[in-house]
């Protein structure tokens, strides 16, 4: 009997651990469920009151005319503050109110006055893209963030929306006519190592802001760091140096970009900073130096080199989630892409082994491993590579970067189309060593060896001559192109002028 007990409780924990994910991958995020065809907040929710969290970026005027307004969710479009996406998809996953706030918002739940431990986020999506987040308190309250503020809602229908009762029309014009006036990017920027005979330079990361409104480009913004937009706002991601014992220890550090005064003072908030920072440096008797290689919305790629005198050069590269950059072995590549990804890299591997030189291929290893991988660029795309390392630590420093035949997914990169082909940009700019379109057709961007230049595009073509041009260091290559239209654009202006200073 204890048999049969035993065998129906593992049936019962199999099927449920099957239709979720994993765990998450901190502590206070607990399960991820799939992506839900019912809508766990089906109805429409009316804005009864607000708090603001941070006052560098909260419009209080905005946000007083937005009392009574109301937002509606359904199976075939959700509505908020005047922004309509068709065929939402809604996933839902429990969190602890201390780590979600504390984590993402640095704020105690205590003071939105919210008692419970345990709430529901539904996260809900458009094509793959986040559109808000809705924190679920019970079943007639809850709250989303929005700007600097969270709003409170209350529901007053369990209805599902209609489009013809939404003025749907004439929010979906008023959209699109946004959408094609505005569009924005955020460019991340490596400037390579340094290396001398006595130690090696730490690498400088920065971000630009480069805008249009109406073919407008008058101001260039500047950031330190990576700033990497999120589903639930900005993050600041930097790579910190220790120097102890004659070691030199770098580390990936991500955390969520707030108002100084809107953290609270608790010592939750001081020790999840602390296990970010500090986790991530090994206890060992080599050097670490860390190389970010790509930026996405939720992941970085970098490469990391352990040396010694013993092991000269380690280079190993990894995909690591911004929600845990304390995991050293990154993720694998099914992990993301599935097993569709695992099959590509190891038919690809193959061939880069193949196509090798002999003496090359016999101090590799023979198979890839499935979390060696990173996003790189080549004529003006994103793809993926990947990195088959040597057999022993006699060859550290031989490896073999190869391209993986697959199209990089969307959990890692966004608005990868070039609108203008990469034959007509080197016609036009022979010197072109990359370049970038943005998702509404109307700017490129060029990258020459030491400057950017700012075209305009009209029906597909590249206009006669640059409207901008952005001098970089020749050292500085892009890890990153994040990419906003239509109200987007606005919102992460408004980020964008607080943190940042305006350049050329």
């Amino acid at each position: 009997m204890k048999y049969k007990l035993s065998f129906i409780t593992i049936l019962l924990l199999s099927i449920f651990i099957t239709g979720c994910n994993n765990i998450g991958i901190q502590g206070g995020d607990m399960i991820s469920s799939p992506k839900n065809a019912k809508v766990p907040i089906k109805g429409t929710w009316k804005i009864t009151k607000y708090k603001i969290v941070n006052d560098k970026i909260a419009n209080k005027t905005s946000l007083d005319n937005m009392i009574g307004k109301e937002a509606k969710f359904g199976q075939n479009i959700a509505l908020f503050h005047e922004e309509v996406v068709l065929n939402p998809q809604y996933k839902m996953r429990k969190s602890t109110s201390s780590y979600y706030f504390v984590y993402f918002y640095k704020i105690n739940p205590k003071n939105l006055g919210i008692d419970m431990d345990l709430m529901d986020i539904i996260t809900i999506y458009s094509s793959d893209k986040l559109f808000y987040e809705f924190i679920r308190i019970d079943d007639t309250t809850g709250l989303m963030y929005m700007e600097g503020a969270f709003l409170y809602l209350t529901k007053t229908s369990d209805e599902e929306p209609k489009n013809k009762n939404l003025g749907f029309s004439a929010k979906v014009n008023k959209s699109l006519q946004v959408q094609k006036t505005s569009s924005g990017v955020l460019i991340g920027l490596k400037k390579e190592r340094e290396t001398t005979s006595s130690k090696k330079h730490q690498l400088d990361y920065r971000t630009l802001w480069i805008s249009s409104e109406d073919n407008n480009f008058d101001y260039i913004y500047e950031m330190p760091n990576l700033v990497i937009p999120r589903g639930r706002g900005f993050w600041n991601v930097e790579v910190k140096k220790n120097t102890e014992n004659n070691l030199v220890k770098e580390r990936i550090v991500a955390n969520p970009i707030f108002d100084d005064n809107s953290a609270p003072n608790n010592q939750d908030s001081e020790q999840n900073t602390k296990t970010i920072e500090d986790q991530n440096i090994l206890v060992n008797e080599n050097n670490r130096i860390i190389n970010v290689m790509f930026a996405g919305n939720d992941y970085v790629t970098a490469e990391i080199i352990d040396y010694s005198e013993e092991n000269p050069n380690i280079p190993h590269i990894r995909v690591i989630p911004l929600d845990n950059v304390t995991l050293g072995e990154g993720i694998k590549i099914s992990d993301i892409i599935g097993q569709a990804g695992k099959i590509s890299m190891d038919q690809s591997a193959a061939a880069a082994l193949t196509s090798t030189n002999r003496e090359l291929r016999e101090v590799l290893e023979e198979n890839p491993k499935e979390n060696s991988f990173t996003v790189s660029r080549r004529n003006g795309h994103w793809i993926l590579k990947g990195r088959i390392n040597s057999l022993s630590p006699e060859y550290s420093d031989k490896y073999l970067d190869y391209d993986i035949n697959m199209i990089p997914p969307s959990k890692l990169v966004n608005y990868d189309n070039l609108y203008v082909t990469w034959s007509k940009i080197k016609d036009i700019v022979p010197e072109a060593i990359d370049a970038y379109t943005s998702p509404n057709q109307d700017f490129a961007l060029i990258f020459l060896d030491s400057e950017i230049l700012v075209y305009e595009i009209s029906k597909g073509e590249l206009a006669e001559s640059p409207v901008r041009s952005i001098n970089i260091d020749p050292k500085e290559k892009v890890v990153m192109a994040q990419w906003a239209k239509g109200d987007e654009t606005q919102k992460w202006y408004k980020v964008v002028k607080e943190i940042g200073k305006i350049v050329n």
